[in-house]
């Protein structure tokens, strides 16, 4: 056993150097003798770099899946040049100070537009360089290798254990196949209706997005999900055939999902009841018949669910928590925001403690602390498997929550009134934490298009040289965020409000169903024909036809999508009325069942709900489909309270035998 701890010990400590390694930097300045300066083409002129760097140092260069990496600052003479990152042809053409820095070479052309290898002009830099990523990523194989072969050996040297925890896993399959059969019927027949009725729906451009994924974008989404995507379009070169098989995966995984979260009850009425629950939260896995993250979150998200009612009916088992941390860790690599769903069984052990009979405050210290151990293992986990990603990749991890925050900042202004609008933005300027993101700030609020625009209008600006837009914008955002200015908190009660009483209106996103077939729609009438690449991304599924919206909007106003709206409404008219139901059922169980843990239950539950609603509206803009997890939430609590209502107990009680 030592033996194996010596492995998994240098597993860590090299992946942990890599990635501490990744993190440092060393500031570069240089200079372009005239002799190197060659022509490339029109006014664009080439100068290599990489023989002013000394191993493992190296620029930390653009490329075809980063082109705005580089922090590369020009001068001629002592005037900055740029705006940088600029298209090749644009420097051919236009000239100007325009450049370039890409792979090992610098490309630019003089203010000018002269002759810089003869014009007399001194040529000098400044960039970062990083140590090699070569190298970062030879020694983060080397300590995967590690711990992948120290996971080798504890399965070995455990392996009779194993073998009886298998053989009980069998049994109980055996024993309970029943049980599990009428768990599986419910998100079954959903998912063969949507698998077999139903086309594939689509998500605007994410869902093109999804389709022509490269790894290199993966720091700007968790990584699970682009890695299935990816694999998937390794298996298939063909859309019609991508589509299919995520398809397939994702309803299995939803299905699967469900029948573990309500295999959770005993009694087959009791599974029937939480399972028909547990599929209309999950949106009758809609969600699983297209492109969607969804499509994989919720599965994974159920699964933590069932963990947490595992939780509740056996106590905190070493098994039950290995389950309870795999499902959150998979969940939040799909969709970093349900770590804030961490909340459930913290407060669950944490309460549970406080009212049980046996030494309250020392059961509830004890499993507070186990499971808030188990929490930050898992926030752990969760950063450093993106960090590995990002370094395997030669990728940066840069946040980008500021892109999202530019829409809540430009909200915010179109609150104000127009004669204090100046003053307003000028005081967010001030609260800036440097001279750079200040004026930034600016070009943040007022340029439309919030999600490109901004960042754009930055990386054309020289003054912001070298700075990443992303790293302005998330500082921005900060900067607003924080800011307790009655415009800034009424934009904030705003969002918070789409939250929790929906984002729809009666003309779009009535409920889920509805919201999926309208985004189809939307998707092939006009989001793929404004851009040739998206149509041939989707080419041979049917989305390459325009005409194809007319059947997204048939299914839409079909009358079963109609009922489905009621029971997921996104409109807040309706959505009071579902939370209100869903709050009475809730507490009808409470007193009619009269027991400490089961109120503690549906109390951690929905706190999970609350807090993912507070974070939802902190973090970014509030989109139908993010809205989905706390009626994932609120549907699981309505079947255990329709259970309990109806069996006058706690469905997840020990029950004999």
């Amino acid at each position: 056993m030592a033996k194996v701890i010596a492995i998994f010990s240098m597993g860590f400590v090299l992946v942990l150097s890599a990635l501490g390694l990744s993190t440092v930097t060393r500031d570069l300045a240089f200079e372009i003798p005239a002799t190197e300066i060659g022509h490339f083409d029109g006014y664009m002129y080439q100068v290599p770099l990489k023989n002013r760097f000394v191993w493992p140092w190296q620029p930390l260069n653009d490329h075809q899946f980063s082109p705005r990496r580089s922090d590369l600052v020009l001068y001629q003479d002592e005037r900055q040049l740029g705006p940088p990152h600029a298209l090749h042809d644009d420097i051919k053409q236009r000239g100007g100070g325009l450049y370039s820095h890409w792979g090992r070479y610098l490309y630019f052309a003089s203010s000018d537009n002269t002759d810089p290898s003869s014009n007399g002009r001194r040529y000098h830099g400044t960039l970062t360089t990083v140590i090699s990523p070569q190298l970062l990523r030879e020694i983060a194989q080397i300590g995967g290798a590690f711990l992948l072969l120290g996971v080798g050996l504890l399965v070995w040297l455990h392996r009779r254990v194993l073998a009886v925890f298998i053989q009980q896993t069998a049994c109980d399959l055996r024993v309970r196949a029943p049980d599990y059969a009428w768990a599986v019927a419910i998100p079954a027949i959903a998912s063969f209706v949507a698998s077999f009725l139903l086309p594939p729906v689509w998500n605007g451009s994410d869902s093109v997005i999804w389709l022509r994924w490269q790894w290199h974008w993966i720091p700007h989404h968790p990584p699970i999900y682009p890695a299935f995507m990816t694999l998937a379009k390794e298996w298939s070169n063909s859309a019609t055939s991508v589509v299919q098989f995520v398809s397939v995966i994702q309803h299995t995984a939803t299905v699967l999902a469900i029948a573990y979260l309500a295999s959770a009850l005993r009694e087959r009425w009791k599974i029937l009841t939480l399972s028909t629950a547990a599929t209309v939260g999950a949106a009758f896995g809609l969600y699983a018949q297209g492109l969607y993250t969804e499509g994989l979150a919720t599965a994974f998200f159920l699964v933590f669910l069932g963990a947490v009612l595992r939780l509740h009916r056996g106590g905190p088992t070493l098994r039950m928590l290995a389950m309870l941390a795999l499902a959150l860790l998979t969940a939040s690599l799909t969709r970093h925001a349900y770590l804030f769903f961490a909340v459930v069984p913290v407060v669950y052990l944490g309460v549970a403690g406080l009212v049980s009979r046996d030494a309250p405050w020392r059961v509830s210290l004890r499993s507070v602390s186990v499971i808030i151990a188990l929490v930050g293992s898992v926030t752990l986990a969760n950063n450093l498997v993106v960090r590995y990603a990002c370094v395997m990749l030669d990728s940066q991890c840069i946040s980008i929550v500021g892109r999202a925050g530019v829409y809540r900042m430009q909200d915010a202004y179109a609150l104000v009134p127009e004669p204090q609008r100046e003053a307003w933005l000028r005081t967010l300027v001030e609260r800036a934490p440097d001279r750079l993101v200040a004026a930034a700030i600016p070009l943040m609020v007022t340029t439309p298009n919030p999600w490109t625009g901004p960042r754009d209008a930055i990386g054309l600006d020289i003054r912001f040289a070298g700075q990443s837009e992303d790293r302005l914008m998330n500082a921005g955002f900060e900067s607003f965020l924080l800011w307790p200015d009655r415009f800034v908190l009424l934009q904030w009660w705003r969002q918070l409000q789409l939250a929790v009483l929906g984002p729809g209106t009666p003309d779009y996103c009535r409920g889920y169903p509805s919201c999926v077939f309208e985004d189809s729609a939307r998707s092939v009438e006009t989001v793929f024909p404004a851009d040739s690449r998206s149509v041939a991304a989707v080419s041979g599924t049917g989305a390459d036809d325009p005409a194809m919206g007319a059947v997204y909007r048939a299914l839409e106003q079909h009358v079963v999508t109609r009922v489905a709206d009621w029971l997921l409404p996104l409109v807040p008219a309706r959505r009071v009325l579902f939370l209100t139901f869903s709050l009475l059922l809730g507490l009808a169980a409470m007193l009619r069942v009269r027991d400490s843990g089961f109120t503690v239950l549906l109390l951690a539950l929905w706190s999970g709900a609350v807090v993912y609603a507070l974070a939802l509206t902190l973090v970014t803009v509030v989109l139908p489909r993010y809205v989905l997890p706390i009626d994932n939430v609120l549907w699981v609590v309505n079947g255990i309270a329709l259970v309990a209502l109806l069996a006058q107990r706690d469905p997840l009680q020990r029950e004999p035998g």
